[in-house]
């Protein structure tokens, strides 16, 4: 069965491609080229316009093992894209708060005055191109050499789940900061209908942490230094 120079309508996008079905006994292979054009995307961690060329090859004895088989590679573009809840300088305020030692940098505050942080303005990159990897039932993407954020995907087919992960990293780094600068990770995570999200802030806590416990104990040493002095 083939399907050549094929075109729907998807919502307000377009859909398109080529598609090759051949049964040999009990397994059948799957082969194509799959277009698609301006398809709208909305969910609570992501918005955008989606276009996507991809070229796919699977075997198998039936749909899930179809799925499971599948390999191929293209290129995706989001245009208008927008990340709810991620503010990009959210991490950069929250470092300063630490460091001001307004807030505790224990793991647990950090995620939650975080959380509170990357809620106030969402990130709007505008167009950004990603690399489309296909295996094993799963589609990933990574952003393309040219593109300057820090955003990767996986799709799983079987299942529809995504995992979203949106890496943040400060713009400034804080005095005597010598390691890389401050990072953290927003996670979306589960049905693509309705995902999950954590923030990733372990890394970060033990930095602050050490920091914090530095800070403190040059304090004390001043503090000792100058009851010496008045003795």
């Amino acid at each position: 069965v083939r399907l050549q120079d094929f075109s729907a309508q998807l919502g307000e996008g377009e859909i398109g491609g080529d598609l090759t079905l051949r049964r040999d006994g009990a397994n059948a292979a799957l082969a194509g080229k799959l277009n698609l054009q301006r398809l709208a995307i909305d969910r609570p961690m992501l918005q955008a316009s989606l276009s996507t060329s991809l070229d796919f090859t699977a075997t198998g004895g039936t749909a899930l093992a179809l799925i499971n088989s599948l390999a191929g590679s293209g290129h995706l573009v989001l245009d208008q894209l927008r990340l709810p809840r991620a503010d990009q300088g959210a991490l950069d305020r929250l470092v300063a708060l630490a460091e001001a030692d307004k807030i505790p940098a224990a793991e647990a505050d950090l995620r939650s005055a975080l959380g509170l942080e990357v809620d106030k303005k969402a990130q709007d990159p505008g167009t950004r191109s990603f690399e489309l990897a296909m295996a094993a039932g799963s589609i990933k993407l990574n952003p393309d050499k040219s593109s300057p954020i820090d955003l990767g995907f996986t799709f799983d087919l079987r299942t529809l789940a995504i995992e979203q992960r949106i890496n943040l990293q400060a713009q400034t780094q804080p005095k005597g900061w010598s390691s890389l600068p401050p990072q953290a990770q927003i996670i979306w995570k589960g049905p693509w209908a309705n995902p999950t999200r954590t923030i990733d802030v372990a890394a970060l806590s033990n930095v602050l942490s050490a920091r914090a416990i530095a800070r403190e104990s040059a304090r004390l040493e001043a503090l000792e230094a100058d009851i010496r002095e008045r003795a």
